[in-house]
C-alpha cells in the first residue's frame, strides 16, 4: 500500500478514547456531529458564536452504525420467450444511518475543578442542540434544519447527514437538586445526503485503499463530504442573512 496503514488511520482516531479509567475526550472532529455550515449562514444567525457551538461530541454509542446501501435495477420483462427478465441499472438508493448515543453525567455543574467535562450542565447543552436538528430555521429567513457531518473514527469520516428523527430517553438516576436525568439515551435516524455537486464513483471506492493520486483521502474517507470550490460559491451579501440567498442553500 502507498500509505502506511497505522499512519493513515491515526489521523481520524485518538487512542485516548478507549483508555481505561479516564473520561472520554469530547472531540467532534473525530467522534461526534458537526453542523455543516458550508456558507457560514448558520453562524450568522447565532447571537454569540463560539467554535464549539457547531460541534456535538459523542460520549458513548451503543454500537458503530451499520453501513447499508442499495443499487436499484428495473426489470424489463416484455421480451417474449426470454428465460428471465433483463435487469437495467437505474440508480443507487438512499443510505440510512441509525445511531444510539448515550450520555452519562459524571458531575452536576461544569467547573474547572471537575476531573471530567461530562457534567449534567454540559450534557443538557448537547441534548438541546441535538433536538434542534429536526426544527426549521426561521431567524433571518426560512431554511430547513441544518445538516451535520458525522465522524466516528475511521468507520465514518466527514459523512454528511440529514437528521430525520430524534428520540431522547430520560433514564435514571435522577439528580435530586435539579430533577434532571443523569443519563440520556438518544436514538437518531438519519440519511446520508451529499450535495448536488458531489459524485461518488465505484472505481474510486474500489481503489480507496491504494491511495488516490493528488488526494489525501484514504479508505473510508472516500465517502467524506466534498466542499464546493471557492470559485463556485455564492458571493457574500452585505445585508440580511436569508438562507434563500444561497442558490445551493437547500442542497448543501
Amino acid at each position: 500500500m502507498g500509505i502506511e496503514f497505522e499512519q493513515a488511520l491515526s489521523r481520524n482516531w485518538d487512542p485516548s478514547f478507549h483508555e481505561t479509567g479516564k473520561p472520554i475526550i469530547p472531540n467532534a472532529l473525530k467522534y461526534g456531529f458537526m453542523i455543516l455550515d458550508w456558507d457560514s449562514n448558520f453562524k450568522k444567525r447565532l447571537l454569540n458564536y463560539r467554535t464549539q457551538d457547531l460541534r456535538i461530541p459523542f460520549q458513548y454509542i451503543d454500537k458503530i452504525p451499520d453501513w447499508q446501501k442499495e443499487a436499484n435495477y428495473n426489470e424489463v420483462g416484455e421480451i417474449m420467450g426470454r428465460f428471465a427478465p433483463i435487469n437495467v441499472y437505474s440508480n443507487s438508493g438512499p443510505q440510512p444511518f441509525e445511531i444510539v448515543l448515550n450520555y452519562v453525567a459524571e458531575s452536576r455543574n461544569t467547573s474547572a475543578t471537575n476531573s471530567s467535562v461530562w457534567s449534567l450542565e454540559y450534557i443538557e447543552e448537547l441534548i438541546i442542540k441535538i433536538k434542534s436538528l429536526v426544527f426549521p430555521i426561521q431567524e433571518g429567513g426560512f431554511s430547513p434544519p441544518p445538516k451535520v457531518i458525522c465522524n466516528i473514527g475511521n468507520h465514518y469520516f466527514d459523512l454528511p447527514l440529514i437528521i430525520r428523527s430524534v428520540q431522547v430517553e430520560n433514564a435514571e438516576p435522577i439528580d435530586v437538586i435539579t430533577g434532571l436525568s443523569m443519563r440520556r439515551m438518544v436514538t437518531i435516524s438519519a440519511t446520508v445526503d451529499y450535495p448536488l455537486w458531489q459524485g461518488i464513483d465505484g472505481i474510486k471506492v474500489y481503489t480507496a485503499y491504494e491511495g488516490q493520486a493528488g488526494s489525501n483521502r484514504w479508505g473510508n474517507e472516500v465517502f467524506a463530504y466534498e466542499a464546493l470550490e471557492q470559485q463556485y460559491r455564492p458571493p457574500r451579501r452585505r445585508t440580511g442573512n436569508n438562507g434563500m440567498n444561497s442558490p445551493f442553500g437547500f442542497y448543501s
